[in-house]
């Protein structure tokens, strides 16, 4: 089983450069190696060496196949795109997970909205809700990376569920 994070966003406002931006703040070249144009994604291998991990984003997700039964709301979270991480199973799982995680907080802290992580793993992770409050799942494995990720800046306020 390979482990993956999917950060599923709510609206529709992030895009290729504000992705390979955040990425390319971890000191690596990432751009686009794949397009899917049918599929309406793109992957980023090219970080998959250097960070041990692969992106794939999906620009949008269609109904039916957008909603996800979370344990942080009482209805079914609905997303529009998806940033998906797919983690090297032979790179420093500590490492990469901490990597990607910067990713994704930088990236939610620059979008007003709301989006939850997910995991092949954990399931819920955390859900981000307009760039300044996140709830973590108290029972994941990672919950020290998430917490200290999300107290780094002081931008977020957290809770535990």
């Amino acid at each position: 089983m390979s482990i993956e994070f999917s950060l599923k966003v709510k609206d529709n406002i992030v895009n290729e450069n504000l992705l390979i931006n955040e990425i390319n703040k971890l000191g690596v070249n990432a751009y686009v190696d794949k397009i899917n144009e049918e599929e309406d994604r793109f992957e980023i291998d090219s970080i998959h060496e250097p960070l041990g991990f692969s992106v794939i984003f999906i620009k949008n997700k269609k109904p039916p196949y957008n909603t996800w039964e979370t344990k942080f709301l009482e209805t079914d979270f609905q997303y529009n795109q998806i940033v998906w991480f797919e983690f090297d199973k032979e790179a420093d799982l500590s490492i990469t997970q901490r990597n990607a995680l910067k990713i994704i907080f930088n990236l939610m802290k620059q979008l007003n909205t709301s989006a939850l992580l997910t995991s092949s793993v954990y399931d819920d992770i955390c859900y981000f809700k307009n760039a300044t409050d996140v709830y973590i799942n108290k029972d994941v494995a990672c919950l020290e990376k998430v917490r200290d990720m999300a107290l780094y800046d002081n931008n977020w306020r957290c809770f535990y569920s």
